[in-house]
């Protein structure tokens, strides 16, 4: 990103589907994070389907995967419920974290976007145009450019 390496994400603290509150605080130094903001539950199902499937990939890569839907707690456990997904989906009812990050147009409606942060949460990668295509490789790719240090080694594929 041009000069805004030194940038801090935003701190957030919202309902999410593992049934309770998910803040930054729960990840700073602790894995670099791929923040995916949606628009609509219905309008995003095909990104949500390709994310949730390629969810345990991004645990491989030692980083965290989180999605943010613009929609009530109450109807974003139904949806996650009907639907078999598995990742954590943070509920942002009132746009305010959307809006923190920017994720959202001129008239303040949500818009598809996603960024990438460290583990010590500066801001690495803001990606405005995000396709269910590319969605998954993009971030994982983003993810392992980042310097993660230590001596740990990564997951492996095997169970």
């Amino acid at each position: 990103m041009d000069g805004s390496a030194a940038t801090h994400i935003p701190t957030f603290d919202l309902p999410a589907t593992t049934g309770r509150n998910l803040s930054l605080d729960s990840f700073l130094d602790k894995v670099p994070l791929g923040i995916v903001f949606l628009t609509d539950l219905d309008e995003d199902r095909g990104m949500i389907d390709v994310l949730n499937q390629s969810f345990a990939e991004f645990g491989r890569e030692r980083s965290q995967l989180l999605v943010v839907a613009p929609v009530a707690i109450d109807e974003l456990r139904r949806f996650v419920d009907d639907n078999d997904i598995v990742m954590p989906i943070l509920a942002d009812a009132s746009g305010a974290m959307a809006r923190d990050f920017g994720a959202h147009d001129e008239s303040g409606k949500p818009r598809c976007m996603a960024v990438v942060a460290t583990a010590e949460g500066r801001l690495v990668s803001r990606l405005d145009v995000l396709s269910e295509s590319d969605v998954v490789e993009t971030l994982l790719n983003e993810l392992r450019d980042l310097d993660l240090g230590g001596e740990v080694e990564p997951a492996s594929d095997e169970e």
